[in-house]
């Protein structure tokens, strides 16, 4: 199996949003078991890279009645983007962070800690023409 392919579809079922679900058609039942095991054990790893949101998604196969079959990836709810804050006056205020933020955030502290382009791609997957030009930047002086 390809390890180039299944990050890639990873990486497209991340962006989702919460709740979403990617349908991959694939050839057959024996294929997409082969698919979920490959997507299960690289969500493993992304995770313990620290890309949280790769522990919110979950595998399955959907069969349809014209002999479809895909393999589903479902964005499940990521707690850890969504926090409370309790207001001196009993009131609550929801706090809702941007993926893409963190992102640039990933993205400057990794540039700052001296990670080299390649070392970050291995982290964060494929980066925009944008983000690669970034990394590349002069490094800050702090």
């Amino acid at each position: 199996m390809n390890r180039e392919l299944i990050m890639r579809w990873l990486d497209k079922a991340i962006e989702q949003d919460p709740g979403s679900t990617l349908y991959i058609e694939v050839a057959s039942h024996k294929t997409a078991k082969l698919w979920i095991k490959e997507f299960s054990k690289e969500a493993k790893i992304l995770a313990k890279m620290g890309e949280m949101r790769a522990a919110f998604l979950v595998f399955g196969v959907k069969g349809t009645p014209d002999k479809h079959i895909w393999v589903t990836v479902q964005t499940k709810f990521d707690a850890s983007r969504v926090g409370f804050v309790e207001k001196r006056n009993g009131g609550w205020e929801t706090i809702v962070l941007n993926p893409e933020e963190e992102k640039w955030r990933r993205l400057q502290q990794m540039k700052d800690d001296l990670l080299t382009l390649n070392q970050i791609i291995d982290i964060e997957g494929e980066l925009t023409e944008e983000e690669e030009k970034f990394i590349l930047s002069e490094r800050s002086r702090d």
